[in-house]
């Protein structure tokens, strides 16, 4: 009995030939097309894209700006070979302290530190600074049932201890998009629960806005954009 793989070395050894079909191409065999990746130059800030397009770059006529997201914007090609692109140049946004983005609870003294390094610093950080900053252990409670509004026993002397109710919503400012346009200001929930058991509280901070203002960054990415690097066109 002939063995199937046999038959099939035979079948791959025949010449392969294009036959056409009703005006339509038709290969005897299975083609599959050799892609070769090209690796984008990694950046991290608007800037040095911008300098890498005007410095580095030579344009072609196809060539554009993607807006993918808030925090990833690249240069590719038009269509190349079998419909693909090539990205040439791609730079990401990353924070250097991403602790209170997540939106999930942390420690009392972690989200103090977050606030001063994720956060632009205006009287609403600092409104919420005090109150955290005095937090006394254990003495976290309900102040209503709407979920938002809370009150919390804080430290307001050398040894007094005062009822202080949290600010809520409250408006802010996160540093989570590139440092070149102006950061988008949201509201969030401002939420704290006790430890429990001896452990020490802890806070969390909610973002409202449902990600609307990714579109706005994008949109100050967008102008940014047209501003420095004007000779291309740029999607978003």
């Amino acid at each position: 009995m002939i063995d199937k793989s046999f038959i099939e070395k035979i079948e791959s050894m025949a010449e392969t030939k294009i036959i056409e079909v009703n005006a339509l191409p038709y290969s005897t065999k299975a083609l599959h097309p050799v892609h070769v990746e090209m690796q984008p130059i990694g950046l991290s800030t608007l800037q040095g894209f911008a300098d890498f397009i005007r410095e580095v770059h030579v344009a072609a006529k196809e060539d554009f700006i993607h807006i993918e997201s808030p925090f990833t914007v690249s240069l590719k090609s038009g269509f190349v070979d079998f419909l693909s692109r090539h990205t040439y140049a791609k730079t990401t946004y990353c924070p250097l302290s991403n602790t209170l983005a997540r939106g999930s609870y942390v420690l009392v003294e972690d989200f103090v530190v977050g606030m001063q390094t994720e956060f632009v610093q205006d009287e609403n950080t600092a409104a919420i600074l005090c109150v955290v900053g005095n937090i006394s252990d254990g003495n976290i409670k309900a102040f209503s049932d709407d979920g938002v509004s809370q009150e919390v026993t804080a430290r307001s002397g050398i040894s007094k201890v005062a009822n202080v109710k949290v600010p809520n919503p409250v408006m802010l400012t996160m540093n989570r998009t590139f440092n070149e346009i102006e950061q988008v200001p949201s509201l969030f929930v401002l939420r704290m629960k006790s430890g429990g058991s001896g452990l020490p509280p802890s806070c969390a901070l909610f973002d409202t806005s449902g990600g609307a203002w990714k579109s706005v960054a994008a949109e100050r990415i967008y102008q940014w954009l047209k501003a420095n690097v004007s000779d291309l066109p740029i999607v978003r």
